[in-house]
Parts: C-alpha cells; structure tokens; sequence
C-alpha cells in the first residue's frame, strides 16, 4: 500500500478492502444494508478497482449468508437492490458513465501479479535479493515483507499440527474463499509469470474485452493478501501462548518495519521534506501571467489523455483558474478522444482557433499551425521551451518581455536534395512530420486518421520529385488503400496499392512547384486516405489507431 504513494494515491485506500473482508468474516453484523452501502459507495468515489473487489467480497458474503439460511431471499435481494441504486447514484456522480462504452483498455496479461510476487521485495528489503520479472509485473506487487515471511513459518508449524483446525474455519466461508481464488487467478492473468518466464493460456477475444475492464490484473490480489495476513495471524494467535504469540507478533513487526525501510524510507523522506505555500512551474515568463488574464481556456494540441505536455499545461491551469482539457485521467471515451483531436486538427489546418483558449502544441503540430498561422492577429511562440499559440493576441497589443515567434526554419531542418532519410524510431525524417501521424515505431510511422502530411524546408533550388517508401495497412479483410497526394494542396496523384503493389511511391513535382521561391521554401506532401481503418475494427488486435499507410524513408530530387 505504501508503495503507491510515488504514483496512483487513490489506491491508497487498501482500508476499504480490509474492512469487506472484516464485515464478511464478523457472523454478527448488524445494519448489513447500512454498512455494506457506506463501504460500497466510499469504495466508488475513490478507485474503480476498489469498488470491484468490495464489491465480490461483499456479493461473496451475501450469498453464503443465504445459503446458510441466516438471511431470507426477500431480505436478500431487498439489500442487494439498494446497494445497487445507491451506487449507481454515486458512479453517476463520480463519472463513470460519462465515457461511453470505454470502460475497457489494454494491457491484461502485462500488469499482471508474477508467481514470485510474494516473496519478491523489488526494492523493499536490505536482506532478501530481488527476483526477475517482466516490466508490467510491477503491478502485482505483493510483497510480504520479512517479517510477515518469519510468521509464516510458525504459522505453517501450527497449521501441519492440525490443532488450531484452520481448515474447519475457513470451510465456513466456502463462497468467500471461491471469490478469492477467482481474484488470484484473475491477478495472474493469462499471461502467466515464473520470474522471466511466460506461459500464455490463449483466451476467447470476448474475454478479453472484458477482462481489460480492470488491465492491471495484479491489483486483484490484494484480498487475498490481506487474507493471508488474517490467516498467519490467526494461526499464531491461537496455536501460542500468549506471551510467545506477544513475542511472535512483536519480532515479526519490527523485522517488516526496519527491513522494509528499504523502501519506505525514500517515500517517508519525500513526504517529510519542508512544505511549500507555492506549486513549482516550469512556466516563468511574464507572458503567462498576461496570457492568464486574456484566456479563460487551456488546450493541448493534440489532446489527448495523459499526453507529454499535460502536467505543466494542467499545474499553469490551475495556477490561474484556468478551465483545461490538460488530463491524467484512468479511462476516457475514445469516441470523444477522436471528435477532439479531429476538432483540433480542423482547427490547426483551417488556421481558426477559440479566441477564449490558450493553446499549447507539440512540435509535430507546430508545423500545420505555422502554415495556417494568421501572422495578423495570432502569435505562434516558444516560451520557456513550450510552442504557445495566443489568438488574437497582436489585437490585444499587450506588452511583456521580448517574445521569440516561431518560423518554419526554427523547427523544420533544411533539406538535402538526393538524401534519403527515415522515419523509424530515432529518423532523421521525424521532424518533417506534419499533422496525422501516429508515434514512430522500430520500422516506421503509420498514418492516424483519414489525412496526412509531410512539410519540408527546401533549398534554394529547382527539384523535380520525391521518392517514399511506404507499407500499406493491408489485411485479407481490408485488401486495399486508396490513396490522393497532393503538393501544396494541388492533386498530383492517386494510386490504389494492394499486396502487389510496389513498396515505393513516386511523385512528379509539378512545374509551378520546382522553382521552390515562395511560402519561405517550403513544400507541403498531403496524404488523403479513404480507407483508413482501425485494426481493432477488423479483428486483428485491440490497436484504435485509424491506419492506412505506414512511411519508411522518402527522398527528395
């Protein structure tokens, strides 16, 4: 639980769990339906992930109160329908149908819980070495710690001696006890870890859909943690004497404590470190507080969630009491996603912003928007290292420190004709992209979305042509990409490729475009896809990009 102070500090509320499993153990709860209620709608205004494994616990206790007979149907199903309303009421406060038919992500059978997890101390222990494991596995950190690893063994002596009949109480929970081995194998995922190695149980498409509800899978053992712990315990406790159980209880805890220190320590050093009244920014220049009293709006171009700039978009944001899409939010609707990157896109192209928004870019967008820039009004600038566009800003004639307005030079490297250069991950091509393309991957870049375009800064030089290399999105079910390029917004060609098509595109440059003497020597290469398509959509894998035609290098003569 600690651990989650350095990220995710909603997860925090590990009382929440801790309590069901109390609740569903104690065989005299009274005002069930209170109770269960408060926790379940506490549960659901702190984390999503929460709410569902109160919720199994709590499911877990009301049918084995049933089938013990010790609660009648009509009380039964009368309690499990006001928990129900009630929180329903409380996700509709908090959001959780606001994003539509998102509630799925990826990453189920990556955030998984390892085999090791228990004894893995990834950090934690000056004692115990720490295990292999995958990258994801960080999200089932289970860890007992020593000193719960030293009461074990004491607790396995008593369990063997078969006196304390541990196994006799825990048949009283039999529906309890299905739940929680459901939540252990659901942590493990189907992609199951032993140190370094996987072994992939293959599993319907449709589960899982439904199991990237809740990706990090490895967060679901958490009951069964704590159960764990009730259990050693438990074991201790009445196996012992009470002095000896005193001793146990006390070396166990000051074993955990000061051999989990390895962890703990820098957390607690963080969070003991001289209080400030103040939030540190990045954003100095008096231009901000200018641009705070002009502006009621922030926006990140492109938006997205979670996005490189969001964090001190957001903390400028709610500096100034600034409305702000600038969000690191657990899930989002993807269909809203797209109407704002496709909004923001119309917007950077057509050169026409909300004269109430701010608006911070990425570089890759930086290069649509000086092209349409209104140069009259609109100030596109760098400062402190973040591409700011101001509408309406020269009309404003507000004064502050010398601002650097951004040209196409300051961003776009010049080009040298017969060069070729790429557009993998690290190419020397990545700076030429323009607006529509998704991040660089190993091979290449894919397209995203239904248009696409390269801008270069030329020499002052004639040229005639450009040569790219291309991969084509193709699949037996999709077999086909129709294509229109366009220079400077004038159509020069259109091609359909298929799995016989060639690997490489080449585009006459028309005359009015050789002698490149005008718009600063630049030249725009614009790409209209009509077949671009999600491979989510056509059962390939769960990828949401709108693909079409990937760039692998390109050459200009």
């Amino acid at each position: 639980m600690i651990w989650r102070l350095n990220s995710h500090e909603s997860l925090l509320g590990h009382f929440l769990i801790i309590a069901a499993l109390y609740y569903s153990l104690n065989t005299n709860l009274t005002k069930r339906k209170t109770i269960w209620s408060l926790l379940l709608v506490g549960s659901s205004l702190v984390h999503a992930y929460l709410l569902a494994m109160v919720a199994l616990i709590w499911l877990s206790d009301l049918v084995g109160l049933k089938i013990k007979h010790r609660l009648t149907i009509r009380n039964a199903i009368l309690e499990l329908i006001v928990v129900f309303i009630l929180v329903c009421i409380a996700c509709w406060q908090a959001g959780y149908f606001t994003i539509g038919n998102s509630f799925a992500s990826g990453g189920y059978g990556y955030f998984r819980m390892n085999m090791f997890s228990l004894i893995d101390p990834s950090g934690w222990s000056y004692i115990l070495s720490d295990l292999p494991e995958s990258p994801g596995d960080y999200e089932g950190f289970n860890y007992l710690g020593l000193g719960m690893i030293v009461l074990s063994i004491f607790a396995v002596a008593i369990a063997v001696d078969g006196k304390v009949g541990v196994s006799k109480s825990i048949r009283k929970y039999p529906i309890l006890l299905f739940v929680l081995a459901v939540l252990a194998l659901f942590s493990v995922s189907c992609n199951i870890g032993i140190g370094m190695v996987d072994y992939k149980i293959h599993l319907p498409k449709v589960m899982i859909i439904f199991a990237n509800i809740f990706r990090a899978s490895g967060r679901m053992f958490w009951p069964v943690f704590y159960m764990l712990y009730f259990v050693v315990i438990f074991l201790v406790v009445r196996g012992h004497p009470k002095k000896t159980v005193m001793f146990l209880l006390v070396l166990a805890l000051v074993i955990q404590i000061s051999d989990t220190r390895a962890g703990w320590k820098g957390i607690r050093d963080k969070y003991m470190s001289s209080p400030t009244s103040t939030i540190h920014n990045s954003l100095t220049d008096p231009f901000w507080g200018l641009a705070a009293s002009k502006y009621t709006k922030v926006r990140i171009i492109p938006p997205g969630n979670a996005v490189k700039l969001w964090l001190p978009v957001a903390a400028y944001a709610g500096t100034h009491g600034l409305a702000t899409d600038a969000t690191y939010l657990g899930r989002v609707s993807s269909s809203a996603v797209i109407d704002a990157q496709k909004k923001a896109s119309e917007a950077i192209t057509a050169g026409k912003y909300e004269h109430s928004s701010l608006y911070f870019l990425d570089k890759g967008s930086v290069r649509t928007a000086l092209l349409n820039l209104n140069a009259e009004n609109d100030l596109l600038a760098l400062v402190d290292d973040m591409y700011v566009l101001a509408p309406r800003w020269k009309k404003y004639a507000l004064t502050a420190t010398p601002i650097h307005e951004v040209i196409m030079s300051d961003i776009l490297p010049l080009i040298k004709l017969g060069e070729t250069f790429s557009f993998i991950r690290g190419g020397t091509g990545l700076d030429y992209l323009g607006c529509g393309w998704s991040g660089p991957e190993p091979w290449g870049t894919w397209s995203d979305g239904s248009n696409a375009c390269l801008i270069f800064h030329l020499p002052k030089k004639t040229v005639s042509s450009i040569s790219i290399q291309v991969a084509p999105f193709l699949s037996k079910i999709h077999p086909k990409q129709d294509v229109e390029l366009f220079i400077n917004d004038f159509l020069v060609k259109k091609i359909t490729m298929t799995a016989n098509s060639a690997s490489v595109i080449e585009v006459k440059i028309p005359e009015r475009f050789r002698s490149i003497g005008l718009n600063d020597h630049l030249l725009t290469l614009g790409f209209k896809f009509a077949d671009s398509v999600r491979p989510k959509d056509i059962g390939i894998n769960d990828d949401s990009r709108r693909l079409a035609l990937g760039i692998i290098s390109c050459t200009i003569y």
